[in-house]
Formats: C-alpha cells, sequence, structure tokens
C-alpha cells in the first residue's frame, strides 16, 4: 500500500492519549479519512495500454491528440501515431527511419515540431502532415517555442578527455532554419530543457547552479546564482498568465534533496516555494502543465500527482495506484479534461485520461477559420504604454507579439486562448527603443498585423 500526505501542510508526530472506550470513534473517524483525503480522485482511469515505449503525448481537444516514442517492438516501427477518438486508438503517422521522435513540443495546435538531433520535423497543421529534413548547421535536442516563428533549442554531446560541447540554437522560421549563439566546453553537461514565459523572457537552467534569464530572443543573459533562489535545478518552466511562472526545482534538507515547486510573480526575477512535503524526499518531478491560470498538474516518481486549483496558492498531492512506473509527460485541453502517459518501467506503456468519459461516436465537426483583426491601437504613436483591441469571430489559441522593421521579435503581447469578441490588450514597450515596429496577431493559420510607432 501506498501512503501519501494531501496538500502541502507540514506534519509533527506527538504521542497522544486516547481513552479505551474512545477508540473505537477514533478508529472509524481515521478510516473515514483515509478514504477521503489520501484515497486517489476517480478522475484518473488507464485508457490504452501496449507493449510500445511511448513517452510523449499531445492533445488539440478532447478527441484528437499524437503520442511519441523512442522505441517499438515490433514491425512497423512507428515513432509518432495519432487518434480520433480520444486515447482509445491509435494509429501510425512517423516509421522510425523517417524520425526518432526524440523530443515533441508545440506552440498551439497548429504549430508543431520534432527534433532527432540533426534531423527535425515540422507541421503547421496539428501533426497532420510533417515536412522531415537534415539540419545543415545545428543539432537539436531540446527545443522550445518563444511564439510560431521564433524559437529557441540547447544540445549538448561527449567530447575526448571528459568534456562537453554544449551548444545553444535560434531559429526565426518555426524550426526549418537554425543560427548557433552560443558554444562553451566544460568537464560537465550545463544546458538543460528552455523555458518560455507568457512574456517571451526565457529562462534556463545551466547546471550545476545558474539560471539564465534573456528577454531578448538570447541575445543577451542575466544570470542568478543558486545561493540567491529558494531551490535549484528549475526545470519545466510553466507560465498561465502574465508576470506568473512556476518550475519544479530541488533543495537540499538534511543531507538529501527534497522536490520544491517554485512560483515567481515577477516573470523569473525571485521566486518562493509553493510546494514542499517533508514526507517525499529523493523523489523527483518530472513534469508540469497547466490548463489555465488556476489550474495545474506536476508529475513525479513512482506516480506521484500534484495539482492546484487556484493558481499556485496550495497543492494537493496524491499517487496514481495504476501508474507502473511514472507520468513522463501531461497534456490538458482544459481544467477538467486530461491524459498522461506512463512509459512502464515493466516494458507497458500505459496512458491515463483525467476527466469524465467521452463518447467515441460523437462526431466532430471541423472548427470554420477564426480570423483576427486589430481594430485599434491608441495611442498611436505612443510612448512606452498603448492599448490594443483585437476582435475575432469565435474562439481560437490566440498569440499576439511586437516585431521590429526587420520581422525580428521583440515581445510578447498576450498567448492565450480567446473567445469571440474584442479584447483589449495593453502592449508595454517598456526596456525597446524608439522606432516602427508591427503588431502581429496569430488565431490558428490566419494573422492581422498594424503598424505602431514608439516615441521616447
Amino acid at each position: 500500500m501506498r501512503f501519501f500526505i494531501c496538500g502541502n501542510q507540514s506534519h509533527v508526530r506527538k504521542n497522544v492519549f486516547i481513552p479505551t472506550e474512545n477508540r473505537f470513534f477514533v478508529a472509524v473517524i481515521f478510516v473515514f479519512l483515509m478514504g477521503t483525503c489520501f484515497a486517489q480522485p476517480k478522475a484518473w482511469e488507464v485508457i490504452y495500454e501496449t507493449d510500445t515505449h511511448w513517452n510523449q503525448i499531445e492533445f488539440f481537444d478532447s478527441q484528437n491528440g499524437l503520442v511519441g516514442g523512442l522505441y517499438r517492438n515490433h514491425d512497423p516501427y512507428y515513432t509518432l501515431l495519432r487518434t480520433t477518438d480520444g486515447g482509445y486508438t491509435w494509429e501510425g503517422v512517423l516509421t522510425w527511419d523517417q524520425i526518432k521522435a526524440s523530443k515533441l513540443v508545440f506552440y498551439n495546435r497548429q504549430y508543431g515540431f520534432i527534433a532527432d538531433g540533426a534531423h527535425a520535423a515540422v507541421t503547421t497543421n496539428g501533426g497532420e502532415t510533417w515536412d522531415i529534413f537534415l539540419h545543415s548547421n545545428a543539432v537539436i535536442s531540446y527545443p522550445a517555442y518563444i511564439d510560431s516563428l521564433n524559437m529557441i533549442a540547447t544540445f549538448w554531446s561527449t567530447l575526448p578527455n571528459d568534456l562537453y560541447a554544449n551548444f545553444m540554437y535560434r531559429s526565426y522560421d518555426s524550426g526549418y532554419t537554425w543560427e548557433q549563439i552560443r558554444f562553451e566546453i566544460r568537464d560537465y553537461s550545463i544546458y538543460n530543457q528552455p523555458g518560455v514565459t507568457y512574456e517571451g523572457t526565457i529562462l534556463l537552467w545551466v547546471s550545476p547552479d545558474e539560471l539564465w534569464r534573456s528577454t531578448d530572443v538570447g541575445d543577451t543573459w542575466t544570470i542568478f546564482n543558486s545561493e540567491d533562489l529558494p531551490a535549484y535545478a528549475l526545470s519545466q518552466f510553466v507560465s498561465p498568465c502574465s508576470s506568473i511562472v512556476h518550475a519544479n526545482a530541488r533543495r537540499i534538507v538534511q543531507d538529501t534533496y527534497q522536490p520544491v515547486i517554485l512560483r515567481s510573480i515577477d516573470d523569473g526575477l525571485t521566486w518562493e516555494i509553493s510546494w514542499a512535503d517533508s514526507s517525499v524526499i529523493r523523489t523527483m518531478l518530472i513534469d508540469m502543465v497547466f490548463s489555465d491560470s488556476l489550474h495545474g498538474w506536476v508529475t513525479g516518481e513512482n506516480g506521484l500527482i500534484i495539482q492546484t486549483s487556484d493558481g499556485g496558492e496550495s497543492w494537493t498531492s496524491y499517487f496514481l495506484e495504476e501508474s507502473d512506473y511514472n507520468i513522463s509527460e501531461l497534456s490538458f485541453i482544459d481544467s477538467t479534461l486530461g491524459w498522461g502517459i506512463d512509459p512502464g518501467g515493466a516494458g507497458t506503456t500505459k496512458i491515463f485520461r483525467f476527466g469524465e468519459a467521452h463518447s467515441t461516436n460523437t462526431i466532430i465537426l471541423p472548427a470554420l477559420p477564426v480570423k483576427p483583426t486589430i481594430t485599434a491601437i491608441y495611442p498611436n504613436p505612443f510612448n512606452a504604454i498603448t492599448t490594443l483591441t483585437l476582435s475575432l469571430q469565435g474562439v481560437s489559441d490566440v498569440s499576439v507579439n511586437l516585431h521590429d522593421v526587420t520581422g525580428r521579435y521583440a515581445k510578447c503581447i498576450a498567448q492565450e486562448r480567446m473567445t469571440a469578441g474584442e479584447h483589449a490588450l495593453r502592449v508595454d514597450a517598456a526596456g525597446l527603443p524608439s522606432g516602427i515596429y508591427f503588431v502581429k496577431a496569430n488565431a490558428g493559420e490566419s494573422a492581422a498585423v498594424r503598424k505602431v510607432v514608439l516615441v521616447r
């Protein structure tokens, strides 16, 4: 039996005397609490099992999703597969000899990228088709989207004499071409998975003890030492709304490490611990996802799940009893429906679903294209701050970014799912020089562009 603690409170054991005549009632209360607080929530269920090794999952709606992995035990050797019925059945998309799907990332429901060292694949239609190609001057292991066009990635490889070559790359065309922006040789690998905040800030943990932060697409970096942070080994940066960033991390407690969740309210400048459990030690946190600004989930080893419904102010933890190994990746389309994938330590991959079952007979009508329109920008010209009015014909994942006259990314204005109607967006050009800029709003495959003038 697995025991776990609900919430993030510290517990102190005390010796308490209970009269004999009251012990029966105390036992009844204890059993009741064990059944309510410590039991695995009914919302998770295993919906698919396979002897194929998958470790990545991405869903776009209640029916359509992708899984990727490195190994398949029998022919055909698919490394990317698609479902159209919510995860009950899967069909192959890409095979091992095409690409190994080492790392699968999506910016929204349209733009996706697969990294496999010198090989890569790009989709702009939600994974229906992929452009597969060989990089001429880059080897990519850990990619991350800044917006639909701009990406940053890291890679490291071993050299003779126990040295490591560490690379950092940047792309301006959705991952088709890359330029090297940093290169270092050290006696260990330093670069990890980059994270990009709601504001477009890049966060990167550089081993063994530095947090790097960039607000100009990786041109310059501010470095924070781990001594100035409440924890180390920050990873899985997630930014569900403006200025808020969450991250998995570790700290040293009594000569051992303890997993913690950190939260920043100033776009990664300062951090505080939002979850720590004294009963959970020597455990790694693996993935983190937020469906909106309030609802988030974190996975850890041995089936550990930690979730919040108040933006990280408080967390609840429990274990998935059916997990054989750990949930390596999560994908949520909203606060009530999500999936997790357990690659299985015993050779069986399991796909979990969170939420009520959805009928596989439901007919999903194709969504009509949503065209964004920038109806107003006032004032324009402006000094530092202006307001943009964006109009949408329907619900869509929207990204609004500021670009300079060369088309280069300058700043993120918004990146979220928006409803139909008008939306007032604050454009803060702090830190940018005077000049002509272009506001570009993307909604699906449609875009709108307006010129603005920044005057200092």
